[in-house]
Protein backbone atom coordinates (compact mmCIF):
# COMPACT_ATOMS: atom_id res chain seq x y z
CA UNK A 1 0.00 0.00 0.00
CA UNK A 2 2.82 2.42 0.93
CA UNK A 3 4.66 1.63 -2.29
CA UNK A 4 1.52 2.17 -4.31
CA UNK A 5 0.90 5.51 -2.61
CA UNK A 6 4.48 6.60 -3.27
CA UNK A 7 4.16 5.66 -6.94
CA UNK A 8 0.91 7.62 -7.14
CA UNK A 9 2.61 10.73 -5.74
CA UNK A 10 5.46 10.46 -8.22
CA UNK A 11 3.03 9.98 -11.10
CA UNK A 12 0.98 12.96 -9.92
CA UNK A 13 4.03 15.23 -9.70
CA UNK A 14 5.13 14.22 -13.18
CA UNK A 15 1.66 15.06 -14.48
CA UNK A 16 1.86 18.44 -12.73
CA UNK A 17 5.12 19.18 -14.52
CA UNK A 18 3.65 17.98 -17.81
CA UNK A 19 0.58 20.19 -17.39
CA UNK A 20 2.52 23.37 -16.61
CA UNK A 21 5.02 22.55 -19.36
CA UNK A 22 2.17 22.19 -21.87
CA UNK A 23 0.63 25.49 -20.74
CA UNK A 24 3.97 27.28 -21.03
CA UNK A 25 4.42 25.91 -24.54
CA UNK A 26 0.97 27.16 -25.53
CA UNK A 27 1.72 30.67 -24.25
CA UNK A 28 5.09 30.76 -26.03
CA UNK A 29 3.52 29.57 -29.29
CA UNK A 30 0.74 32.15 -28.97
CA UNK A 31 3.13 35.01 -28.33
CA UNK A 32 3.88 36.82 -31.63
CA UNK A 33 7.17 35.72 -33.11
CA UNK A 34 7.54 38.84 -35.23
CA UNK A 35 10.75 40.86 -34.94
CA UNK A 36 8.63 43.98 -34.29
CA UNK A 37 7.27 42.45 -31.09
CA UNK A 38 10.80 42.36 -29.68
CA UNK A 39 11.92 45.65 -31.20
CA UNK A 40 9.12 48.19 -30.96
CA UNK A 41 6.90 49.15 -28.00
CA UNK A 42 3.29 48.06 -27.85
CA UNK A 43 1.14 50.88 -29.18
CA UNK A 44 -1.61 51.03 -26.60
CA UNK A 45 -2.67 53.82 -24.30
CA UNK A 46 -0.99 52.52 -21.10
CA UNK A 47 2.04 50.86 -22.70
CA UNK A 48 4.39 53.90 -22.75
CA UNK A 49 3.89 54.30 -19.00
CA UNK A 50 5.11 50.76 -18.28
CA UNK A 51 8.27 51.19 -20.35
CA UNK A 52 8.85 54.55 -18.66
CA UNK A 53 8.44 53.00 -15.20
CA UNK A 54 11.10 50.41 -16.00
CA UNK A 55 13.48 53.08 -17.28
CA UNK A 56 12.93 55.12 -14.15
CA UNK A 57 13.93 52.19 -11.93
CA UNK A 58 17.00 51.48 -14.10
CA UNK A 59 18.10 55.12 -14.05
CA UNK A 60 17.28 56.08 -10.46
CA UNK A 61 17.66 52.75 -8.69
CA UNK A 62 15.28 50.58 -6.67
CA UNK A 63 13.98 53.46 -4.45
CA UNK A 64 12.25 54.81 -7.57
CA UNK A 65 9.85 51.84 -7.33
CA UNK A 66 8.02 53.76 -4.60
CA UNK A 67 7.34 56.76 -6.91
CA UNK A 68 6.94 55.59 -10.48
CA UNK A 69 4.55 58.25 -11.75
CA UNK A 70 6.15 61.34 -13.33
CA UNK A 71 4.77 63.32 -10.38
CA UNK A 72 6.43 60.78 -8.06
CA UNK A 73 3.17 59.15 -6.94
CA UNK A 74 3.05 55.44 -6.17
CA UNK A 75 2.15 52.89 -8.82
CA UNK A 76 2.28 49.09 -8.20
CA UNK A 77 5.89 48.32 -9.20
CA UNK A 78 6.35 44.54 -8.95
CA UNK A 79 6.22 43.83 -12.68
CA UNK A 80 8.53 46.74 -13.47
CA UNK A 81 11.00 45.75 -10.75
CA UNK A 82 11.22 42.27 -12.28
CA UNK A 83 11.78 43.67 -15.77
CA UNK A 84 14.46 46.09 -14.56
CA UNK A 85 16.07 43.29 -12.55
CA UNK A 86 16.17 41.04 -15.61
CA UNK A 87 17.86 43.80 -17.64
CA UNK A 88 20.46 44.26 -14.88
CA UNK A 89 21.01 40.50 -14.53
CA UNK A 90 21.52 40.14 -18.27
CA UNK A 91 24.06 42.97 -18.28
CA UNK A 92 26.00 41.28 -15.48
CA UNK A 93 26.19 38.21 -17.71
CA UNK A 94 27.45 40.32 -20.61
CA UNK A 95 24.12 40.27 -22.45
CA UNK A 96 22.51 43.47 -23.68
CA UNK A 97 18.79 42.92 -23.15
CA UNK A 98 16.42 45.68 -24.19
CA UNK A 99 13.60 46.85 -21.96
CA UNK A 100 11.11 45.63 -24.55
CA UNK A 101 12.74 42.20 -24.65
CA UNK A 102 12.82 41.94 -20.86
CA UNK A 103 9.22 43.14 -20.67
CA UNK A 104 8.07 40.34 -22.98
CA UNK A 105 10.17 37.71 -21.20
CA UNK A 106 8.73 38.55 -17.78
CA UNK A 107 5.18 38.50 -19.17
CA UNK A 108 5.74 35.08 -20.76
CA UNK A 109 7.18 33.64 -17.55
CA UNK A 110 4.33 34.95 -15.38
CA UNK A 111 1.61 33.97 -17.85
CA UNK A 112 3.08 30.65 -18.94
CA UNK A 113 4.36 29.38 -15.59
CA UNK A 114 2.99 31.24 -12.55
CA UNK A 115 -0.63 31.47 -13.76
CA UNK A 116 -1.10 27.83 -14.89
CA UNK A 117 0.79 26.52 -11.86
CA UNK A 118 -1.36 28.61 -9.53
CA UNK A 119 -4.54 27.35 -11.21
CA UNK A 120 -3.27 23.79 -10.97
CA UNK A 121 -2.53 24.20 -7.27
CA UNK A 122 -5.91 25.81 -6.62
CA UNK A 123 -7.72 22.99 -8.44
CA UNK A 124 -5.79 20.45 -6.38
CA UNK A 125 -7.61 21.74 -3.29
CA UNK A 126 -10.48 19.58 -4.54
CA UNK A 127 -8.93 17.05 -6.91
CA UNK A 128 -6.26 15.76 -4.50
CA UNK A 129 -8.88 14.86 -1.92
CA UNK A 130 -9.56 11.72 -3.94
CA UNK A 131 -8.80 8.25 -2.65
CA UNK A 132 -5.79 6.36 -4.00
CA UNK A 133 -7.93 4.50 -6.52
CA UNK A 134 -8.80 7.85 -8.12
CA UNK A 135 -5.20 8.91 -8.68
CA UNK A 136 -5.79 8.74 -12.42
CA UNK A 137 -8.38 11.50 -12.03
CA UNK A 138 -5.95 13.73 -10.11
CA UNK A 139 -3.35 13.15 -12.81
CA UNK A 140 -5.77 13.99 -15.64
CA UNK A 141 -6.78 17.19 -13.88
CA UNK A 142 -3.14 18.09 -13.17
CA UNK A 143 -2.53 18.08 -16.93
CA UNK A 144 -5.83 19.58 -18.08
CA UNK A 145 -6.24 22.46 -15.63
CA UNK A 146 -3.04 24.36 -16.62
CA UNK A 147 -3.91 23.89 -20.30
CA UNK A 148 -7.46 25.07 -19.71
CA UNK A 149 -6.10 28.06 -17.75
CA UNK A 150 -4.31 29.37 -20.85
CA UNK A 151 -7.12 28.58 -23.30
CA UNK A 152 -9.41 31.52 -22.65
CA UNK A 153 -8.49 34.86 -24.22
CA UNK A 154 -9.77 36.55 -21.05
CA UNK A 155 -6.55 35.85 -19.21
CA UNK A 156 -3.61 36.18 -19.50
CA UNK A 157 -3.75 37.43 -23.10
CA UNK A 158 -6.42 40.07 -22.54
CA UNK A 159 -4.30 42.07 -20.09
CA UNK A 160 -1.32 42.26 -22.46
CA UNK A 161 -3.53 43.76 -25.14
CA UNK A 162 -5.89 45.89 -23.02
CA UNK A 163 -3.76 48.87 -22.33
CA UNK A 164 -1.71 46.80 -21.56
CA UNK A 165 -2.78 46.42 -17.94
CA UNK A 166 0.18 44.26 -17.05
CA UNK A 167 0.33 45.20 -13.34
CA UNK A 168 -3.25 44.05 -12.70
CA UNK A 169 -2.65 41.11 -15.04
CA UNK A 170 0.35 40.03 -13.00
CA UNK A 171 -1.64 40.27 -9.78
CA UNK A 172 -4.39 38.16 -11.37
CA UNK A 173 -1.82 35.54 -12.38
CA UNK A 174 -0.57 35.29 -8.78
CA UNK A 175 -4.07 35.34 -7.25
CA UNK A 176 -4.75 31.55 -7.49
CA UNK A 177 -1.80 30.93 -5.16
CA UNK A 178 -3.25 33.34 -2.60
CA UNK A 179 -6.70 31.76 -2.91
CA UNK A 180 -5.23 28.29 -2.40
CA UNK A 181 -3.35 29.11 0.80
CA UNK A 182 -6.40 31.00 2.09
CA UNK A 183 -8.67 28.01 1.50
CA UNK A 184 -6.18 25.81 3.31
CA UNK A 185 -6.11 28.31 6.18
CA UNK A 186 -9.90 28.31 6.44
CA UNK A 187 -9.66 24.56 7.04
CA UNK A 188 -6.99 24.98 9.71
CA UNK A 189 -7.01 28.40 11.37
CA UNK A 190 -4.40 27.39 13.94
CA UNK A 191 -1.68 26.63 11.40
CA UNK A 192 1.12 29.15 11.83
CA UNK A 193 2.64 28.03 8.54
CA UNK A 194 -0.58 28.79 6.65
CA UNK A 195 -0.96 32.14 8.39
CA UNK A 196 2.55 33.12 7.33
CA UNK A 197 1.94 31.81 3.81
CA UNK A 198 -1.21 33.93 3.57
CA UNK A 199 0.58 37.04 4.72
CA UNK A 200 3.36 36.45 2.20
CA UNK A 201 0.96 35.86 -0.69
CA UNK A 202 -1.11 38.87 0.29
CA UNK A 203 1.99 41.06 0.29
CA UNK A 204 3.11 39.73 -3.10
CA UNK A 205 -0.32 40.23 -4.69
CA UNK A 206 -0.75 43.74 -3.26
CA UNK A 207 2.77 44.64 -4.40
CA UNK A 208 1.71 43.56 -7.89
CA UNK A 209 -1.55 45.55 -7.74
CA UNK A 210 -3.54 46.51 -4.60
CA UNK A 211 -6.86 46.39 -6.46
CA UNK A 212 -6.54 42.60 -6.71
CA UNK A 213 -7.66 42.49 -3.07
CA UNK A 214 -11.21 43.12 -4.25
CA UNK A 215 -11.08 40.12 -6.59
CA UNK A 216 -9.62 37.98 -3.79
CA UNK A 217 -12.42 39.04 -1.46
CA UNK A 218 -15.07 38.31 -4.09
CA UNK A 219 -13.74 34.77 -4.56
CA UNK A 220 -12.93 33.92 -0.96
CA UNK A 221 -15.94 35.61 0.67
CA UNK A 222 -18.42 32.78 0.01
CA UNK A 223 -16.02 30.23 1.51
CA UNK A 224 -15.52 32.39 4.59
CA UNK A 225 -19.29 32.49 5.09
CA UNK A 226 -19.76 28.70 4.91
CA UNK A 227 -16.55 27.51 6.55
CA UNK A 228 -16.05 29.80 9.54
CA UNK A 229 -17.96 30.40 12.74
CA UNK A 230 -20.05 33.53 13.27
CA UNK A 231 -17.37 35.36 15.27
CA UNK A 232 -14.84 35.01 12.46
CA UNK A 233 -17.41 36.06 9.87
CA UNK A 234 -18.27 39.16 11.89
CA UNK A 235 -14.57 39.89 12.33
CA UNK A 236 -14.00 39.67 8.59
CA UNK A 237 -17.05 41.84 7.99
CA UNK A 238 -15.61 44.42 10.37
CA UNK A 239 -12.33 44.43 8.45
CA UNK A 240 -14.22 44.92 5.18
CA UNK A 241 -16.24 47.80 6.62
CA UNK A 242 -13.07 49.44 7.97
CA UNK A 243 -11.45 49.03 4.56
CA UNK A 244 -14.47 50.53 2.83
CA UNK A 245 -14.42 53.54 5.16
CA UNK A 246 -10.68 54.00 4.56
CA UNK A 247 -11.18 53.77 0.80
CA UNK A 248 -14.03 56.28 0.91
CA UNK A 249 -11.92 58.66 3.01
CA UNK A 250 -9.03 58.34 0.57
CA UNK A 251 -11.22 58.96 -2.47
CA UNK A 252 -13.00 61.98 -1.01
CA UNK A 253 -9.76 63.60 0.11
CA UNK A 254 -7.86 62.97 -3.12
CA UNK A 255 -10.59 63.30 -5.74
CA UNK A 256 -13.08 66.10 -5.24
CA UNK A 257 -16.59 65.35 -6.55
CA UNK A 258 -20.19 66.21 -5.75
CA UNK A 259 -21.43 62.81 -6.99
CA UNK A 260 -20.22 60.48 -4.23
CA UNK A 261 -23.71 60.07 -2.73
CA UNK A 262 -25.40 59.77 -6.10
CA UNK A 263 -24.27 56.41 -7.52
CA UNK A 264 -26.44 56.74 -10.61
CA UNK A 265 -24.22 59.66 -11.70
CA UNK A 266 -20.95 57.79 -11.24
CA UNK A 267 -19.01 56.88 -14.38
CA UNK A 268 -21.23 59.15 -16.44
CA UNK A 269 -19.08 58.55 -19.54
CA UNK A 270 -19.43 54.76 -19.33
CA UNK A 271 -20.84 53.07 -22.43
CA UNK A 272 -21.65 49.31 -22.40
CA UNK A 273 -19.24 47.29 -24.49
CA UNK A 274 -21.67 44.41 -25.08
CA UNK A 275 -25.38 43.76 -25.19
CA UNK A 276 -26.89 41.80 -22.31
CA UNK A 277 -27.26 38.56 -24.36
CA UNK A 278 -23.69 38.93 -25.65
CA UNK A 279 -22.29 39.39 -22.15
CA UNK A 280 -24.15 36.28 -20.97
CA UNK A 281 -22.72 34.40 -23.95
CA UNK A 282 -19.19 35.44 -22.97
CA UNK A 283 -19.95 34.43 -19.39
CA UNK A 284 -21.11 30.89 -20.05
CA UNK A 285 -18.39 30.13 -22.64
CA UNK A 286 -15.48 31.60 -20.69
CA UNK A 287 -15.08 33.94 -23.69
CA UNK A 288 -13.96 31.00 -25.83
CA UNK A 289 -15.54 31.03 -29.29
CA UNK A 290 -16.01 28.20 -31.75
CA UNK A 291 -16.43 24.48 -30.95
CA UNK A 292 -14.42 24.74 -27.73
CA UNK A 293 -16.76 27.48 -26.52
CA UNK A 294 -19.78 25.24 -27.10
CA UNK A 295 -18.12 22.47 -25.10
CA UNK A 296 -17.32 24.93 -22.29
CA UNK A 297 -20.94 26.09 -22.15
CA UNK A 298 -22.22 22.51 -22.02
CA UNK A 299 -19.76 21.55 -19.31
CA UNK A 300 -20.53 24.75 -17.38
CA UNK A 301 -24.25 23.98 -17.34
CA UNK A 302 -23.50 20.43 -16.25
CA UNK A 303 -21.05 21.62 -13.57
CA UNK A 304 -23.58 24.03 -12.09
CA UNK A 305 -26.11 21.20 -12.02
CA UNK A 306 -23.61 19.00 -10.17
CA UNK A 307 -23.01 21.79 -7.64
CA UNK A 308 -26.75 21.96 -6.99
CA UNK A 309 -27.30 18.21 -6.60
CA UNK A 310 -23.93 17.38 -4.99
CA UNK A 311 -25.32 16.83 -1.44
CA UNK A 312 -27.91 14.40 -2.79
CA UNK A 313 -25.40 12.78 -5.15
CA UNK A 314 -23.06 11.99 -2.23
CA UNK A 315 -25.80 11.27 0.29
CA UNK A 316 -24.23 7.91 1.14
CA UNK A 317 -20.83 9.42 1.92
CA UNK A 318 -19.57 9.80 5.47
CA UNK A 319 -21.08 12.54 7.61
CA UNK A 320 -17.94 14.72 7.49
CA UNK A 321 -17.73 14.45 3.71
CA UNK A 322 -21.43 15.25 3.34
CA UNK A 323 -21.16 18.35 5.53
CA UNK A 324 -18.10 19.53 3.58
CA UNK A 325 -19.87 18.99 0.25
CA UNK A 326 -22.94 20.92 1.38
CA UNK A 327 -20.86 23.88 2.52
CA UNK A 328 -18.66 23.99 -0.55
CA UNK A 329 -21.63 23.60 -2.89
CA UNK A 330 -23.28 26.62 -1.28
CA UNK A 331 -20.02 28.61 -1.46
CA UNK A 332 -19.41 27.81 -5.11
CA UNK A 333 -23.05 28.52 -5.95
CA UNK A 334 -22.73 31.97 -4.35
CA UNK A 335 -19.43 32.50 -6.15
CA UNK A 336 -20.96 31.73 -9.54
CA UNK A 337 -23.76 34.22 -8.93
CA UNK A 338 -21.39 36.89 -7.58
CA UNK A 339 -18.85 36.74 -10.41
CA UNK A 340 -21.62 36.52 -13.02
CA UNK A 341 -23.28 39.62 -11.59
CA UNK A 342 -20.04 41.60 -11.52
CA UNK A 343 -19.10 40.65 -15.07
CA UNK A 344 -22.51 41.22 -16.69
CA UNK A 345 -22.89 44.56 -14.90
CA UNK A 346 -19.41 45.62 -16.01
CA UNK A 347 -20.07 44.80 -19.66
CA UNK A 348 -23.73 45.47 -20.36
CA UNK A 349 -25.66 47.14 -17.54
CA UNK A 350 -25.95 50.81 -16.63
CA UNK A 351 -27.44 52.54 -13.58
CA UNK A 352 -26.71 52.94 -9.88
CA UNK A 353 -26.61 49.22 -9.04
CA UNK A 354 -24.09 48.36 -11.76
CA UNK A 355 -22.01 51.40 -10.82
CA UNK A 356 -21.75 50.27 -7.20
CA UNK A 357 -21.08 46.61 -8.03
CA UNK A 358 -18.26 47.33 -10.48
CA UNK A 359 -16.76 50.56 -9.10
CA UNK A 360 -13.69 48.98 -7.50
CA UNK A 361 -12.69 47.51 -10.86
CA UNK A 362 -13.00 50.87 -12.68
CA UNK A 363 -16.48 50.10 -13.98
CA UNK A 364 -15.69 48.56 -17.41
CA UNK A 365 -15.34 44.86 -18.27
CA UNK A 366 -11.57 45.04 -18.77
CA UNK A 367 -10.68 43.75 -15.29
CA UNK A 368 -13.77 41.65 -14.39
CA UNK A 369 -13.41 39.56 -17.55
CA UNK A 370 -10.14 38.16 -16.13
CA UNK A 371 -12.19 36.50 -13.38
CA UNK A 372 -13.94 34.13 -15.79
CA UNK A 373 -11.12 31.56 -16.32
CA UNK A 374 -10.57 31.40 -12.56
CA UNK A 375 -14.29 30.88 -11.92
CA UNK A 376 -14.46 28.05 -14.45
CA UNK A 377 -11.39 26.34 -13.01
CA UNK A 378 -12.94 26.33 -9.53
CA UNK A 379 -16.33 25.25 -10.85
CA UNK A 380 -14.99 22.43 -13.03
CA UNK A 381 -12.50 21.19 -10.45
CA UNK A 382 -15.13 20.92 -7.75
CA UNK A 383 -17.89 19.47 -9.93
CA UNK A 384 -15.66 16.85 -11.56
CA UNK A 385 -14.18 15.96 -8.18
CA UNK A 386 -17.68 15.33 -6.82
CA UNK A 387 -18.56 13.23 -9.86
CA UNK A 388 -15.41 11.15 -9.64
CA UNK A 389 -15.69 10.64 -5.91
CA UNK A 390 -19.27 9.45 -6.24
CA UNK A 391 -18.41 7.09 -9.08
CA UNK A 392 -15.44 5.65 -7.19
CA UNK A 393 -17.47 5.28 -4.00
CA UNK A 394 -20.50 3.41 -5.40
CA UNK A 395 -19.10 2.12 -8.71
CA UNK A 396 -22.50 2.17 -10.37
CA UNK A 397 -22.39 2.08 -14.15
CA UNK A 398 -24.35 5.28 -14.77
CA UNK A 399 -22.12 7.26 -12.44
CA UNK A 400 -18.99 5.99 -14.13
CA UNK A 401 -20.39 6.82 -17.57
CA UNK A 402 -21.38 10.36 -16.56
CA UNK A 403 -18.02 10.94 -14.94
CA UNK A 404 -16.18 9.60 -17.96
CA UNK A 405 -18.14 11.89 -20.26
CA UNK A 406 -17.35 14.90 -18.10
CA UNK A 407 -13.62 14.15 -18.00
CA UNK A 408 -13.65 13.48 -21.75
CA UNK A 409 -15.29 16.87 -22.34
CA UNK A 410 -12.70 18.82 -20.38
CA UNK A 411 -9.93 16.97 -22.21
CA UNK A 412 -11.65 17.83 -25.49
CA UNK A 413 -11.90 21.49 -24.49
CA UNK A 414 -8.20 21.56 -23.77
CA UNK A 415 -7.41 20.02 -27.15
CA UNK A 416 -9.93 21.88 -29.34
CA UNK A 417 -9.21 25.15 -27.53
CA UNK A 418 -5.68 25.13 -28.91
CA UNK A 419 -6.54 24.54 -32.56
CA UNK A 420 -9.87 26.39 -32.90
CA UNK A 421 -9.90 29.42 -30.62
CA UNK A 422 -10.61 32.45 -32.86
CA UNK A 423 -10.88 35.10 -30.13
CA UNK A 424 -7.46 34.21 -28.75
CA UNK A 425 -6.08 34.31 -32.29
CA UNK A 426 -7.68 37.72 -32.81
CA UNK A 427 -5.90 39.04 -29.72
CA UNK A 428 -2.59 37.80 -31.10
CA UNK A 429 -3.23 39.50 -34.44
CA UNK A 430 -4.18 42.73 -32.69
CA UNK A 431 -0.96 42.60 -30.71
CA UNK A 432 1.00 42.12 -33.93
CA UNK A 433 -0.75 45.17 -35.41
CA UNK A 434 -0.01 47.16 -32.25
CA UNK A 435 3.73 46.58 -32.58
CA UNK A 436 3.88 47.23 -36.29
CA UNK A 437 4.98 50.60 -37.70
CA UNK A 438 2.97 50.11 -40.87
CA UNK A 439 -0.23 52.02 -40.07
CA UNK A 440 -2.64 53.15 -42.77
CA UNK A 441 -3.41 56.32 -40.81
CA UNK A 442 -0.31 58.58 -40.79
CA UNK A 443 -1.50 60.17 -37.56
CA UNK A 444 -1.62 56.98 -35.52
CA UNK A 445 0.45 56.56 -32.37
CA UNK A 446 3.47 55.09 -34.11
CA UNK A 447 4.34 54.91 -37.80
CA UNK A 448 7.59 54.33 -39.67
CA UNK A 449 7.86 58.09 -40.18
CA UNK A 450 7.23 58.95 -36.53
CA UNK A 451 9.70 56.30 -35.42
CA UNK A 452 12.35 57.86 -37.67
CA UNK A 453 11.60 61.30 -36.25
CA UNK A 454 11.87 60.12 -32.64
CA UNK A 455 15.06 58.20 -33.42
CA UNK A 456 16.62 61.32 -34.93
CA UNK A 457 15.50 63.48 -32.02
CA UNK A 458 17.12 61.01 -29.61
CA UNK A 459 20.40 61.43 -31.52
CA UNK A 460 20.24 65.23 -31.50
CA UNK A 461 19.40 65.89 -27.84
CA UNK A 462 21.58 65.06 -24.86
CA UNK A 463 20.56 62.91 -21.91
CA UNK A 464 20.11 66.03 -19.74
CA UNK A 465 17.86 67.74 -22.29
CA UNK A 466 14.07 67.77 -22.02
CA UNK A 467 11.72 67.54 -25.01
CA UNK A 468 8.19 68.98 -24.79
CA UNK A 469 5.47 67.72 -27.15
CA UNK A 470 1.86 66.56 -27.23
CA UNK A 471 2.15 62.96 -25.91
CA UNK A 472 -1.04 61.94 -27.73
CA UNK A 473 0.56 62.31 -31.16
CA UNK A 474 2.95 59.51 -30.26
CA UNK A 475 5.83 61.60 -28.94
CA UNK A 476 5.65 59.77 -25.60
CA UNK A 477 7.16 56.76 -27.38
CA UNK A 478 10.39 58.78 -27.50
CA UNK A 479 10.88 57.66 -23.90
CA UNK A 480 9.52 54.15 -24.41
CA UNK A 481 11.66 53.36 -27.46
CA UNK A 482 14.78 55.51 -27.07
CA UNK A 483 14.92 56.77 -23.50
CA UNK A 484 14.58 60.41 -24.54
CA UNK A 485 13.59 62.62 -21.61
CA UNK A 486 10.15 63.67 -22.80
CA UNK A 487 8.44 66.07 -20.41
CA UNK A 488 5.30 64.00 -21.07
CA UNK A 489 6.54 60.37 -21.08
CA UNK A 490 2.97 59.08 -20.59
CA UNK A 491 -0.40 60.38 -21.70
CA UNK A 492 -1.62 61.24 -18.19
CA UNK A 493 1.23 62.59 -16.04
CA UNK A 494 -1.08 64.01 -13.31
CA UNK A 495 -0.70 67.41 -11.70
CA UNK A 496 -0.14 66.61 -8.03
CA UNK A 497 3.15 67.14 -6.16
CA UNK A 498 6.03 68.07 -8.46
CA UNK A 499 3.82 67.12 -11.40
CA UNK A 500 2.44 70.66 -11.26
CA UNK A 501 5.06 71.54 -13.89
CA UNK A 502 3.03 69.73 -16.54
CA UNK A 503 0.01 72.00 -16.14
CA UNK A 504 2.22 75.09 -15.83
CA UNK A 505 3.91 74.34 -19.15
CA UNK A 506 0.59 73.73 -20.89
CA UNK A 507 -0.86 77.03 -19.67
CA UNK A 508 2.30 79.00 -20.37
CA UNK A 509 2.58 77.65 -23.92
CA UNK A 510 -1.09 78.42 -24.59
CA UNK A 511 -0.74 81.99 -23.29
CA UNK A 512 1.25 83.28 -26.27
CA UNK A 513 3.39 85.26 -23.85
CA UNK A 514 7.13 84.70 -24.54
CA UNK A 515 8.15 85.87 -21.08
CA UNK A 516 5.76 83.46 -19.36
CA UNK A 517 6.99 80.60 -21.56
CA UNK A 518 10.65 81.30 -20.78
CA UNK A 519 10.01 81.67 -17.04
CA UNK A 520 8.15 78.36 -16.97
CA UNK A 521 10.09 76.22 -19.43
CA UNK A 522 13.70 77.28 -19.00
CA UNK A 523 14.15 76.09 -15.38
CA UNK A 524 12.90 72.55 -16.16
CA UNK A 525 16.30 71.08 -17.02
CA UNK A 526 18.97 72.06 -14.55
CA UNK A 527 21.92 71.00 -16.70
CA UNK A 528 20.59 70.59 -20.24
CA UNK A 529 18.41 72.41 -22.73
CA UNK A 530 14.69 72.42 -23.46
CA UNK A 531 13.30 71.42 -26.84
CA UNK A 532 9.89 71.43 -28.47
CA UNK A 533 8.77 68.77 -30.96
CA UNK A 534 5.90 69.45 -33.35
CA UNK A 535 4.84 66.07 -34.74
CA UNK A 536 1.30 66.71 -35.90
CA UNK A 537 -2.15 66.06 -34.52
CA UNK A 538 -3.24 63.50 -31.92
CA UNK A 539 -3.60 59.82 -32.76
CA UNK A 540 -7.19 58.67 -33.37
CA UNK A 541 -6.71 55.62 -31.10
CA UNK A 542 -5.89 57.91 -28.14
CA UNK A 543 -8.99 60.05 -28.40
CA UNK A 544 -10.71 58.29 -25.50
CA UNK A 545 -8.49 60.28 -23.12
CA UNK A 546 -10.83 62.60 -21.22
CA UNK A 547 -8.40 65.52 -20.97
CA UNK A 548 -6.93 65.38 -24.47
CA UNK A 549 -7.79 69.03 -25.20
CA UNK A 550 -5.19 70.24 -22.71
CA UNK A 551 -2.47 69.36 -25.23
CA UNK A 552 -4.05 71.20 -28.18
CA UNK A 553 -1.73 74.25 -27.96
CA UNK A 554 1.24 71.98 -28.69
CA UNK A 555 0.09 71.47 -32.26
CA UNK A 556 -1.48 74.89 -32.83
CA UNK A 557 0.52 76.18 -35.79
CA UNK A 558 -0.45 79.81 -35.12
CA UNK A 559 0.95 79.72 -31.58
CA UNK A 560 4.07 77.82 -32.68
CA UNK A 561 4.78 80.28 -35.51
CA UNK A 562 4.31 83.24 -33.20
CA UNK A 563 6.97 81.85 -30.84
CA UNK A 564 9.32 81.31 -33.79
CA UNK A 565 8.79 84.90 -34.96
CA UNK A 566 9.49 86.20 -31.44
CA UNK A 567 12.63 84.12 -31.09
CA UNK A 568 11.28 81.91 -28.29
CA UNK A 569 11.63 78.81 -30.49
CA UNK A 570 14.65 78.25 -32.71
CA UNK A 571 14.31 75.65 -35.51
CA UNK A 572 16.72 72.73 -35.16
CA UNK A 573 15.54 70.14 -37.67
CA UNK A 574 12.74 70.03 -40.22
CA UNK A 575 10.92 66.69 -40.55
CA UNK A 576 8.23 67.90 -42.94
CA UNK A 577 9.40 65.47 -45.60
CA UNK A 578 8.24 62.67 -43.27
CA UNK A 579 4.94 64.33 -42.37
CA UNK A 580 1.58 63.89 -44.10
CA UNK A 581 1.06 66.33 -46.92
CA UNK A 582 0.47 69.88 -45.74
CA UNK A 583 1.88 69.37 -42.22
CA UNK A 584 5.09 70.85 -40.80
CA UNK A 585 6.91 68.57 -38.38
CA UNK A 586 9.89 70.24 -36.74
CA UNK A 587 12.20 70.09 -33.76
CA UNK A 588 12.78 73.43 -32.01
CA UNK A 589 14.99 74.58 -29.17
CA UNK A 590 13.76 77.04 -26.58
CA UNK A 591 16.04 80.09 -26.46
CA UNK A 592 16.80 79.87 -22.76
CA UNK A 593 20.60 80.01 -22.55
Amino acid sequence: MIGRLQSSKIAYRLCCLLGVGAAFTIVVLWFPHTAAMWTYPIQQIDAPAHYYFVRKILEEGLPAAARLWPNDEYYPPFFHVLVAGLVKLASLCGIKLSIIGAFNTVWIAISGIIWPFGCQLLASYWTRKQIVDSNIFACIMAICIPVFAVSSPSHPYWMLNAGPLIAFGMATSILPLWLYVTLRLLDNLRSVRLIVANLVMMAVCLFAHPRIAFTWLLFIGPFIVVKLSLKYILGMLGVCIAGAVALFAYMTTHYQSSRYFNPSSWFHTFVPTRTLPASIGVLITDNIAGPAGILVAMLAIGAVSIVIIAPWYLRHATKSVNISVKRESVAIGILVVAVSTVYVCSAAVTGWFANIVTAVWYRGETRPITMLPLLFIILFSYALSVLWYGAAMERTAWRQVVCGIAVFMICSICLVGQVANPLRTDLRNTLIDNTSLHNENPHEQMTTQKYRVLADVAQRVDTDDVVIADPLNGSMYGTAAFGTDMLYPIYNPKAEKNGAIFGQVERAFASGDPQQVEQTVCPISQQGEEYFLDMGQQAPSLQMFTFKEQYDPFHDEQIINSYVDKGVLQPVQDYSHLAPRGEQWKLYRFSCR
